[in-house]
């Protein structure tokens, strides 16, 4: 019995639920999203069972989200190409992969995408955090919900002739029924905005490296504007991946066509082999206000 009971610690040990108190994550960065926050704010995002709270380096509040009004939560990690002069002094070895946490949140008033920067191998387990307790918020208005709808079961008398006395055949009125609102529809999905035209080419070649410049004509048919992400690949002729990298379009204007450009540079090793560029949309998600 001893041995049985000794496993089923192991197991819970294994297994752990989100902490009941507030989980605390520092060098988090907010980047963009939330209206009346342009600048950047360097700063500690606690994340607790009812709300988001995001704070300066002291523990000050700066904005909360609570965790009801959350519709949508990712991370990624990108790779960043270095500083001019992180790449004089690593050339290659420049660049780093960088963590990043989405979240969207929707209310009767508006729609936000934030954006914040995090430590290095974080954003991925605070992106499952935020996903429980996204699900049980929901959970729980869906429960409060049913319970404040729920109709109370009519009795039914059991005597027969107390029936027949208080009530006669025939005498009850017609069922009416009660029309019940459609309500509002729910919002349409996203579309992926188009590429109405694309162009890549060489620009200048020194120091072993050469320098690129790519254009885009994105056509975006939401009615709200959108981020995106611009995924760019280099191939030989053989069609191989010899060079890809991430572009952040942070705002695309709603129902309009917007021209975007960008630019880069690859070792010339690399450049040598080069066949043929291609440009693609990885991600779309709603951009907050500008």
């Amino acid at each position: 019995m001893r041995f049985i009971k000794v496993l089923f610690t192991a197991v819970f040990l294994v297994l752990p639920l989100p902490s009941q108190g507030a989980d605390t994550y520092e060098g988090v960065e907010y980047i963009s999203g939330k209206d009346r926050f342009e600048k950047k704010i360097k700063g500690i995002l606690h994340i607790d069972v009812e709300e988001i709270r995001f704070t300066d380096k002291k523990g000050r509040p700066i904005f909360t989200i609570p965790h009801s009004i959350l519709t949508e939560v990712s991370a990624s990690s990108e790779k960043e190409e270095g500083s001019f002069g992180r790449k004089m002094a690593l050339g290659i070895f420049a660049s780093k992969n960088q963590d990043y946490l989405y979240i969207n949140t929707e209310t009767t008033d508006t729609a936000e995408g934030l954006v914040f920067k995090c430590k290095k191998n974080t954003s991925q387990g605070m992106a499952a955090e935020l996903h429980f307790y996204m699900k049980r918020a929901s959970a729980a208005n869906t429960q409060q919900t049913a319970e404040g709808t729920q109709v109370g079961k009519p009795s039914i008398p059991t005597d027969e002739r107390a029936a027949t006395a208080s009530v006669p055949a025939g005498a009850l009125p017609p069922a009416q029924q009660e029309a019940i609102p459609a309500g509002p529809l729910p919002p349409a999905p996203l579309t992926t905005p188009t590429i109405d035209s694309k162009r890549v080419g060489w620009t200048t070649r020194e120091n072993g490296r050469v320098a690129y410049e790519w254009q885009a004509v994105l056509g975006n048919r939401n009615s709200k504007p959108v981020q995106l992400l611009i995924v760019l690949r280099l191939h030989s002729a053989a069609g191989n991946v010899i060079y890809d990298t991430e572009e952040r379009v942070s705002y695309v204007e709603p129902d309009a066509r917007t021209e975007i450009t960008g630019t880069g540079a690859v070792q010339e090793v690399v450049a040598l082999q080069a066949d043929h560029w291609t440009l693609d949309i990885s991600r779309v998600q709603v951009a907050g206000p500008r």
